[in-house]
């Protein structure tokens, strides 16, 4: 009789603790979905009963490794917070093809080393390719490249520019190419066909590769850390978003050199819905000077998409090498690079504010459509480099928000008479310039306006390339009833090797508020070029307060 009571009171318990104890055990074998996809969850692997952060971080490290083993992705669904310490010998967190964060806030303490929190790379395997086949993109011949999808990641190994003036590094050009069949869908920015060119090829297999999604994450670096915790590093792969990503940074004057988001070796890249606030940079001069740091760095990356970024840092949002094909829309961030060799950049609908936008043998298109710079200068030119190359800027329907500072479309850098030995940029070129329907308003008292801005006259003038402006549609402002007082395409004197044709229509400038502005006669600005013009003067129509 005892024995049955026993086993009756026994045996529901003995089921209970069993049923929890298979709990996280089916989560482990991944038969637990989340959005489509079989996920694992830290909750599984003791989270809830570790008590420090750095026993927090090995219990994430534990599940991230089992869901890379098992192929599965990782889910923190019911976690709204974790408080990390980074210990002496941690690793970043593998990532697999999919990691829902589901909103949880991470606060991330680092007094050990500069690593990244999670990351995910895949091997590259070496394979020697032609400079003929890399131009015509066409890889049927080699026998590891002719079928499936492949990433073909390409390193010139002769440098791009040996030096970069100011610094001890030069720059390297690479490319990424994505192959079908052997048959690549994007050429390389520039030729490999040259006497110089030594190109090193490696690739990856992607072929029904799973898209890679990292999101709904907020990233808090605490401020007693004294080592750089950057958050996702993400190496040679294809299709991959990021998205509802938040990191805050506090301000930390002794750290610099930040790269929180990094890209690299990889195409077809889309963030949406990131914020980033502050970064470890240093944007002025102070006790610890001027230092750079990124919140998002781009290295040889094709075809990037960033809609909804809102970004701000003390150097600067990105800095990138060797990208092909951007496409920024609806964003509000304070700078974007390319620092070094790219292709095609196209803006829409993007509030730019207090930086610059520098690039250095950058070609093809930048392209601004509905966009609004406030204190900002549009294109920088990275006269560092000494890589003028050729290409155009395009301007429709922007309004450009002019201060004493920044009242100039395209600052070209101090274009010397040093000749880059590398053959393609021995020519030195400045963009051609189309502007449609553009809105300038000079504030602070802004006075002058020009399209083209240097410090120094252009040294061996002779040898710019620079073929044509046009300008159809352009509203300069008055600043705080004081008028303009001149609109110039160049500060300085510019001598190109063909006179330039300037064709400029649909002018209004000094339009006041007040008709007392200008009192009772009208106040005319002269439009000056420094230009060797075609045919002699402007092609200058329906202007209004404006004469040559």
């Amino acid at each position: 009789m005892e024995r049955k009571n026993f086993m009756r009171t026994f045996l529901p318990r003995l089921l209970v603790v069993i049923a929890i104890t298979l709990i996280p055990t089916a989560c482990a074998s991944s038969k637990y979905a989340h959005g489509g996809n079989r996920v694992i969850s830290p909750l599984a692997y003791g989270l809830k009963a570790a008590k420090t952060g750095e026993e927090r971080y090995d219990v994430l490290q534990r599940t991230h490794q089992e869901a890379e083993r098992l192929g599965v992705g990782v889910s923190y669904a019911g976690i709204k917070k974790i408080q990390l310490a980074i210990p002496k010998n941690a690793k970043s967190l593998p990532i697999t093809h999919y990691s829902d964060f589901a909103g949880v806030t991470f606060l991330v303490e680092n007094k050990q080393k500069n690593m990244y929190l999670f990351a995910i790379s895949a091997e590259l395997k070496p394979v020697d390719v032609r400079g003929v086949d890399i131009d015509n993109g066409d890889f049927t011949k080699y026998d590891v490249l002719k079928s499936g999808e492949k990433l073909l990641i390409i390193n010139d190994q002769t440098p791009w520019v040996k030096q970069r003036a100011g610094h001890d590094y030069g720059a390297t050009r690479k490319e990424v190419m994505l192959l079908k069949n052997g048959k690549s869908g994007n050429g390389p920015v520039k030729s490999y066909c040259t006497s110089t060119t030594k190109p090193a090829g490696q690739y990856c297999d992607v072929t029904g590769a799973k898209k890679i999604v990292f999101r709904n994450i907020t990233f808090n670096r605490s401020a007693g850390s004294t080592f750089k915790t950057y958050l996702v590093r993400i190496s040679n792969h294809y299709d991959v978003e990021l998205s509802n990503i938040t990191i805050n940074t506090p301000d930390s004057p002794g750290m610099y050199g930040d790269r929180a988001i990094r890209i690299e070796n990889s195409a077809k890249i889309s963030l949406v819905d990131v914020t980033i606030n502050g970064t470890y940079s240093r944007g002025s001069d102070g006790e610890y000077g001027k230092k750079y740091g990124y919140g998002i760095s781009l290295e040889n990356v094709y075809d990037f998409n960033a809609r909804n970024l809102y970004a701000r840092a003390n150097w600067g949002v990105f800095g990138n090498n060797n990208v092909q094909l951007v496409h920024l829309e609806d964003c509000d961030i304070n700078r974007f690079d390319i620092h070094c060799y790219g292709k095609d950049i196209y803006c829409k609908n993007v509030n730019f504010v207090g930086l610059y936008n520098q690039y250095a043998s950058v070609y093809g298109t930048i392209q601004y459509d509905k966009c609004i710079f406030t204190d900002f200068t549009p294109v920088l030119n990275g006269g560092s480099y000494n890589a003028y190359v050729e290409h155009e800027v395009v301007f429709n329907d922007c309004v450009f928000n002019a201060t004493p500072r920044k009242n100039f479309l395209i600052g070209i850098g101090n274009v010397k008479d040093a000749i880059n030995p590398r053959y393609e940029l021995t020519e030195k070129y400045l963009p051609n310039v189309r502007i449609k329907n553009m809105v300038v308003n000079m504030t602070g008292g802004t006075g002058d306006f020009f399209v083209f801005y240097g410090k120094k006259k252009v040294e061996g003038a002779t040898h710019v390339g620079l073929s044509n402006i046009t300008i159809d549609g352009l509203t300069i402002n008055s600043s705080g009833g004081k008028p303009v007082k001149q609109m110039m395409l160049s500060n300085i004197e510019i001598g190109t090797r063909t006179p330039v044709d300037c064709q400029i229509k649909n002018v209004t400038v000094n339009n006041p508020q007040t008709k007392s502005l200008l009192g009772s006669s009208r106040q005319y600005v002269q439009l000056k070029s420094n230009l060797t013009v075609k045919g002699g003067k402007i092609q200058l129509r329906n202007a209004t307060g404006i004469v040559q």
